[in-house]
């Protein structure tokens, strides 16, 4: 039987809506978060679902309790599934970092596996903690459809390595807020069937 990944990003939160960098900082859903989860947990509500697994931030868990409420069974947390650590970036504006950081940020954003934020992780360092968190999960859940409740990044660098793309380009893979993405593992093979899809989120779905 095929094991099927279900990727999830967390509902928006103010600092989403102003262009702050979040990283680990621990920021819940705002008002359009709190729909957009609701929304998401109704459109799986109708799939058969075996687990939940979620970023320990809040933002990540509190949309997936709303995914595991209607399957009865709690959410797993991981800590390993975070976002990725900016630093001294964290909590600032784009607009403020290329003020602060100029030089660093250029280069990062050029070719974000040439440095890092200061105090923050390398993206390779971040993509390999992703990687090795997935594939984890995956060798509990073999045979199994689960969801994964995470941040944009996490998403990004797991598909890029997925796909077999440079790190680097990850920023190529748009991952809206409480999106779904969806890879289908046929024995070791996996096949990427679904990326990005907020149909769900509209009024009708």
């Amino acid at each position: 039987m095929e094991t099927e990944l279900i990727l999830v990003r967390h509902g928006e939160t103010e600092w989403n809506k102003s262009l702050r960098f979040q990283g680990q900082q621990d920021i819940g859903l705002n008002e359009v978060g709190l729909e957009q989860a609701d929304k998401v947990s109704n459109f799986l509500a109708r799939w058969e679902i075996d687990r939940v697994y979620s970023s320990d931030l809040k933002r990540a868990y509190s949309t997936a309790i709303k995914i595991a409420e209607p399957h009865g069974f709690e959410v797993k947390k991981s800590p390993g599934l975070r976002e990725m650590n900016f630093g001294s970036w964290e909590g600032l504006s784009y607009k403020d970092i290329r003020a602060r950081y100029p030089d660093i940020v250029e280069k990062w954003f050029d070719d974000p596996t040439s440095t890092h934020p200061p105090g923050g992780e390398w993206v390779k360092e971040f993509q390999k903690r992703i990687v090795k968190t997935v594939e984890g999960i995956l060798a509990e859940s073999k045979g199994k459809r689960i969801v994964i409740v995470t941040h944009g990044g996490p998403i990004r660098v797991y598909l890029a390595n997925l796909l077999g793309m440079p790190v680097r380009l990850y920023w190529r893979l748009e991952v809206d807020n409480c999106s779904v993405s969806i890879v289908k593992f046929y024995e070791n093979n996996p096949v990427l069937k679904l990326l990005n899809s907020t149909g769900h989120l509209c009024d009708h779905f």
